[in-house]
């Protein structure tokens, strides 16, 4: 229970990442009621993990690793409890296709297009290679502390099925998916910080030359374990990630003449902006021609009005394209955002853009004939 609850990923999801800490009590529930014998238990039991894959359907792949568990016997018994939990699941999975159906006109229609989405993601979504999991979970084990729990997890993994299955076969059919994000799996944390618990005991319990060297590097590696979370918890408590674009967005809300805002690339946080009637324009992969386009539908264009913002990282490639496009700007802003956002994007810049610092555009036409010439073939074309 004090792994679950001072585990510095809990808080991160809890506060941050509401549909799948919602996804976390009926899985927990249900695989507890999955123990019970007498089968009304183990119906309520499916019911509350399709209500958890209600919440987030990527938990659909740790339920076929639980049929298998409970199927691996074989027997008449195991046939009538595997048939009691998929009864409660089909249960949870009617009511969620007949509010689909009131909702949206098509039963279970935004879990058809959720899983569409995620197979065959589109070119724009990034993609991750097959050990990108794996890797997240065994970073969760702090290395290089990682060498001392490896075999007492190994242990745990092998002794406490009815965990351990649910969650290898999430983590092994997400493998084989090319679009991977950090917040499917967190549904599937608490498994993970279950089958971390018993390891002390473990450790103390094991026999043998192995047994030996496990206890002797045990008080080092947990007092390594303990600072190594109390950090990473402290971090978490003071979360400031995505500052860059929140601060963007403030001080653009905060210009009252301004009228629109061109994104070359970051996210556009529109609810920090508390000004519905801003036109914004966004393109998370811009050109020099979607570019020209949008500012031809702009028309007129001054610093007071029309803000332009992108990454710093991109600043040389901006600036050329706006100099092609005839503005004349000022410097740019730089807004860092959270200090740790910018170390996790220097450490993967390739994945973490979002977190990098976002430069704020004050431009306008070098000359009133440039100008009107935009407004000009903006209207009549050719």
């Amino acid at each position: 229970p004090w792994i679950l609850a001072l585990h510095f990923a809990m808080p991160y999801a809890g506060t941050r990442l509401l549909i799948e800490a919602m996804a976390m009590p009926p899985l927990i529930w249900g695989l507890y009621y999955c123990t019970h014998s007498k089968h009304r238990w183990v119906l309520l039991g499916g019911f509350l993990i399709g209500l958890a894959c209600w919440f987030r359907f990527h938990l659909g792949a740790a339920t076929i690793g639980l049929a298998f568990f409970l199927f691996r016997r074989n027997t008449s018994e195991a046939l009538k409890t595997l048939g009691s939990l998929a009864l409660g699941g089909g249960i949870a999975i009617a009511l969620q296709g007949l509010y689909d159906l009131y909702s949206t006109g098509t039963f279970l229609g935004p879990l058809i297009r959720n899983i569409e989405y995620n197979a065959v993601p589109p070119s724009d979504l990034t993609r991750s290679n097959p050990g990108a999991y794996l890797g997240f979970w065994l970073l969760l084990t702090a290395p290089p502390a990682t060498v001392v729990l490896l075999g007492p997890i190994w242990k745990s993994i092998k002794s406490f099925g009815l965990i351990s299955w649910p969650w290898i076969s999430f983590t092994l059919i997400h493998s084989a998916i090319g679009h991977k994000e950090e917040r499917f799996m967190l549904p599937v944390l608490p498994l993970f910080l279950i089958l971390l618990a018993p390891l002390p005991i473990l450790i103390r319990d094991w026999s043998g030359k192995m047994g030996t060297q496990l206890q002797r590097y045990w008080p080092l590696t947990r007092g390594y374990l303990i600072i190594i979370h109390a950090i990473a918890l402290l971090l978490v408590v003071g979360n400031q990630s995505q500052r860059n674009l929140r601060d963007t967005m403030l001080e653009l809300g905060a210009n009252r003449n301004l009228e629109t805002i061109v994104s070359l690339g970051p996210e556009t946080q529109s609810y920090f902006l508390n000004r519905p009637e801003i036109e914004i324009h966004r393109n998370r992969k811009f050109d020099a021609i979607w570019l020209k386009n949008v500012l031809e539908n702009i028309g007129t264009l001054t610093p007071n009005k029309t803000a332009i913002i992108s990454f710093t990282q991109e600043r040389s490639k901006v600036g050329i394209i706006l100099m092609a496009e005839g503005l004349q700007c000022r410097a740019p802003k730089e807004i860092k955002g959270w200090w740790l956002d910018r170390i996790i994007y220097r450490l993967n810049p390739r994945h973490n853009l979002r977190r990098s610092p976002v430069d704020l555009w004050q431009c306008s036409y070098q000359s009133l004939a440039k100008n009107l010439t935009h407004r000009r073939e903006a209207r009549f074309p050719g």
